[in-house]
């Protein structure tokens, strides 16, 4: 009888568990710290060629929009990349006109943020470079929101600013093996969120929260083949309350605009899988060249050329000494004749990579134009325990957010119309409502894009030899909520 009184008080306590402040009913205001802000995002936020096609372009993988998609991306290189080194860089912006009676998360209920009490703005900053096989990039999302609120009722005080900062980093790299055909890489992601209280021209940090998750991507693209498989899985992230956080709850003494902060600020699992198929002449998969590789012979050939020249000062510098002729003398002429052949192979160097770059500057430009690409993807978001969306975290009061993993199908369609003038795309995706109290659940989008041609100009040298510049621009539809985009880059 001891022994099982025993067993049963061991487990008793084995099983105990801290106490959990579960959150309030729906609608009700928030009164505890133990929720978390689910920051997934479900609606298609990134460049425009991405959203034009749905969504679908984690088995596209092209340049800094693949990257986003996908950590592999970063190792992918483009046929009209000629060189052994190249970068890019990539800048987005959105402000709150943009979202004004807009449902932009999906929770059933509208963003009413052209109130001049408000202010919403998402930023994203980006950058890859590559190393022959190797690529490497970095990115920020930023996403603020900013509130004021009057101390006194009269409006007499000053009015004091609310900011609400989430940010998420990311660090890849990747590697391409066997000739360019598998992609394989990997990442970090950070996540945070920093709030700030402003008055009088001047602010002051009250809260942060900070944490990091793995990532990692795969791209099969066969050479000279006409599909490619994508996949990309994110770890989830949780970012913890800073122990360095001085406040916890908000104006404490105003119960309307009291703020209870969060433990936690959480992006969830994901996974997106993708396939893409190209029809028509234009390959999908040409072979990628590296300049260096193509010269590598040349250039092994020049450094035989080169320890010959040593060897060849040697010997004439040691015949001089036997001979008793001054060294000086001889080290001058033998080094004038060396001089002038290095100098030529130096001039052969430079004609044999000019010669690389035109003939793989004429393949690429020989490319047949027509292709109708078909691209479709389905990315799974996990669950966030104890989870609410961003607005409920403004609003001060529960919808719950992310209670069960969510599904997004995504489907794009692109081809050339005007061969080497106007490129069009269409997409569709369904995105998932991550709030169960939303009448509507999930809803379709529609979304639409183009590339405009517009003219070639090398911007006084800074851009390489024919660069061409295009227009393109993005639309995105769906039920309570409109989206555009427009950019200037290189026509391809």
């Amino acid at each position: 009888m001891r022994r099982a009184l025993g067993l049963t008080l061991a487990l008793a306590v084995l099983g105990a568990r801290p106490a959990r402040a579960d959150l309030p009913p729906e609608g009700a205001r928030i009164r505890t710290h133990d929720y978390a802000i689910d920051l997934s995002q479900t609606v298609v936020l990134s460049g425009t060629r991405v959203t034009g096609l749905g969504g679908a372009f984690v088995a596209i993988g092209e340049g800094l929009d693949g990257s986003a998609q996908n950590p592999a991306a970063v190792a992918f290189r483009t046929p009209w990349s000629r060189s052994h080194f190249d970068y890019e860089l990539g800048l987005g912006l959105m402000v709150s006109s943009a979202l004004a009676n807009s449902d932009l998360f999906n929770s059933g209920r509208r963003i009413h943020a052209t109130a001049s009490d408000e202010r919403f703005v998402f930023l994203n900053l980006a950058g890859n470079i590559q190393l022959g096989n190797w690529g490497f990039g970095l990115s920020t999302d930023l996403q603020e929101y900013a509130m004021s609120r009057s101390p006194h009722p009269s409006g007499t005080i000053e009015p004091e600013r609310l900011v609400a900062q989430f940010a998420v980093w990311q660090a890849l790299a990747a590697h391409a093996f066997f000739d360019g055909e598998l992609l394989v890489g990997i990442g970090q992601r950070w996540a945070a969120l920093n709030v700030y209280e402003g008055a009088g021209g001047s602010e002051q940090a009250l809260f942060s929260a900070f944490g990091s998750g793995f990532q990692a991507g795969i791209l099969i693209r066969p050479n000279d083949a006409q599909y490619r498989i994508g996949a990309a899985i994110r770890s989830g992230v949780e970012a913890h309350a800073s122990p360095s956080s001085r406040t916890r709850v908000l104006y404490p003494d105003d119960p309307e605009h009291q703020l209870f902060l969060p433990n936690r600020v959480a992006l969830p699992f994901s996974l997106h899988v993708g396939f893409a198929l190209q029809l028509g002449p234009r390959p999908l998969n040409p072979r990628w060249f590296d300049p260096n590789a193509l010269l590598a012979d040349f250039d092994r050939y020049l450094a035989y050329r080169a320890r010959e020249r040593e060897r060849r000062r040697a010997i004439h510098l040691a015949r001089a000494e036997r001979a008793n002729v001054d060294l000086e003398q001889a080290a001058r002429s033998i080094d004038a004749e060396l001089e002038a052949e290095a100098r030529d192979d130096a001039r052969a160097r430079k004609r044999a990579e000019i010669e690389i770059d035109r003939r793989l500057e004429e393949r690429y430009k020989s490319l047949e134009r027509f292709h109708l690409l078909l691209t479709a993807s389905v990315e799974v978001l996990g669950p966030v325990e104890q989870g609410v969306g961003v607005e409920a975290f403004l609003e001060r009061t529960v919808q719950r957010s992310g209670h069960t993993a969510s599904i997004s199908p995504r489907i794009g369609l692109e081809t050339e119309a005007i061969p080497a003038w106007l490129k069009l795309r269409a997409g569709a995706y369904l995105e998932p409502s991550r709030f169960d109290q939303n009448p509507r659940g999930s809803r379709l989008h529609a979304t639409f894009g183009l590339d405009q041609r517009l003219f070639g100009w090398e911007v006084f040298g800074l851009w390489p030899r024919g660069a061409t510049w295009r227009a393109t621009g993005s639309v995105d539809v769906a039920e309570a909520y409109f989206a555009w985009g427009l950019s200037i880059g290189m026509w391809h």
